[in-house]
């Protein structure tokens, strides 16, 4: 999990969306949590207080944001490595002597720790034993593809051309792990990127070229800025600190990726979008603009901090949202969410305010500008997934019934007006929902795969 500031605070393994127990109460899942500067600042510098909050957080778990569900191998007897992870905030904890790189291009491998990806599990989406979708795009308001993975783990994609009352599945090239990202600029044309995977289809997905980024690379965000230039963000290992923030570029449309020179530490990145070929908005822990088609990347000021996240929408060349999970959303369900907004064109961001309850809001789809749709797991078993709305480009959120019986949704996609596709969970399956007025929701379940 993003740390408040985008180092410290981090939440491992725990369950996006428990069905029976409310959230982070599997106790199969391990949770990690480091935080000790965060809390001191946050909460006063009383050891008691501190380790109470530490308990407490890892008796919950939680049920927001993006996490890191598993640690990274060790490669022999002698080096033991330790992963309390979330993007931008992971710290790895190694004893050999291994250093890593910091968002200078290509990111430097110097330790066997560094071979290993980190899975980090959409909530509502795919995790082991249990598959689901993960993301999903639509270029117009019936035809969209969704991927993520089977309950081995393995990658899946399927398309729909009747805005998700049905789906066909996908053939994909064998040996791929979780897919957590995808964007289609066509209904031909998408990429979806992953766990070490990167894929382009020009053809509806009947077709796959596949270009692996450098090796431990996970990719979480993917966009086109044309037909040829497209984007992804993600992370990559650090054994001595945070995860590293990665962008790769691609002028061929995804069949090749060149990766970028970031600034120097650069932290977690989870979604990039472009509205325009002047501008391109990448956020994590971290905010950067373009104004090259991703060639070049410029660090901009968050007015009171981003701690994390993890979707971005852009509806002109000026006006820019991106929301997050709250971290504390885990103890305190009535949070707000973050949520911050750019009216000049990403050169400066000022803080939203959400409503209370919204702090496990993690994705987000504008179809105009000034309708957008942000949503999540749910906070409490006995609550609905979160779904909110905003009729006026982000100034004030509505909250919504979300689709019935969903517990969790991993990703949506607005394509036009009041039409909107969601992955998720319902009933204790893989779901998808549609609306064509945005409230009356068709729920249909995932293909057997």
């Amino acid at each position: 999990m993003f740390g408040v500031d985008g180092k410290e605070v981090v939440v491992k393994g725990s369950d996006q969306e428990s069905e029976a127990t409310g959230p982070g109460e599997d106790e199969d899942d391990p949770v990690a949590v480091k935080s000790r500067s965060w809390l001191k600042r946050s909460l006063g510098r009383s050891a008691a207080v501190i380790a109470l909050v530490v308990v407490v957080v890892i008796a919950l778990g939680t049920a927001i944001g993006f996490e890191v569900s598993n640690a990274l191998s060790a490669p022999d007897a002698t080096s033991t490595t330790t992963t309390t992870a979330g993007l931008g905030g992971a710290t790895t904890t190694t004893s050999s002597s291994s250093t890593a790189g910091s968002g200078s291009g290509t990111p430097t491998t110097t330790s066997p720790q560094q071979g290993s990806a980190p899975a980090v599990p959409t909530p509502g989406g795919s995790k082991p034993g249990y598959g689901a979708f993960n993301a999903i795009s639509c270029p117009d308001a019936t035809s969209c593809m969704a991927v993520g993975a089977d309950d081995s783990g393995n990658a899946v994609a399927a398309s729909t051309s009747d805005a998700g009352s049905d789906w066909t599945d996908l053939s994909l090239p064998s040996g791929l792990g979780s897919l957590d990202g995808i964007s289609c600029q066509s209904t031909t044309h998408c990429i979806a990127v992953g766990v070490n995977s990167a894929l382009s289809t020009t053809d509806g997905g009947q077709t796959w070229a596949s270009s692996p980024p450098p090796t431990g690379t996970t990719l979480l965000g993917v966009t086109c800025v044309t037909s040829s230039v497209c984007l992804t963000t993600g992370v990559y290992p650090n054994p001595t600190g945070p995860y590293v923030g990665v962008v790769l570029r691609s002028t061929d449309g995804g069949n090749s990726w060149t990766p970028i020179v970031m600034p120097e530490n650069t932290l977690g990145l989870g979604a990039v979008t472009c509205p325009s070929v002047s501008l391109c908005v990448a956020v994590g822990a971290e905010i950067f603009t373009s104004i090259d088609q991703g060639a070049t990347w410029q660090p901009r000021t968050v007015d009171g901090g981003t701690q994390g996240l993890t979707a971005v929408s852009c509806t002109s060349n000026f006006h820019c949202v991106a929301i997050g999970p709250n971290v504390a959303a885990a103890i305190n369900p009535t949070l707000p969410g973050i949520a911050v907004v750019t009216n000049d064109g990403g050169m400066t961001w000022q803080q939203q305010s959400l409503p209370t309850g919204t702090g496990a809001l993690d994705k987000m789809s504008c179809s105009s500008a000034s309708v957008c749709l942000a949503a999540g797991p749910q906070v409490q078993a006995s609550q609905p997934a979160s779904y909110f709305s905003t009729g006026d480009g982000g100034s004030t959120w509505t909250a919504n019934p979300a689709p019935s019986g969903f517990t969790a949704i991993s990703d949506l996609s607005c394509p036009s007006g009041s039409t909107c596709v969601v992955v998720g969970r319902s009933g204790g399956q893989a779901s998808t929902a549609v609306t064509n007025d945005g409230t009356t929701w068709l729920t249909t379940a995932v293909p057997a795969s």
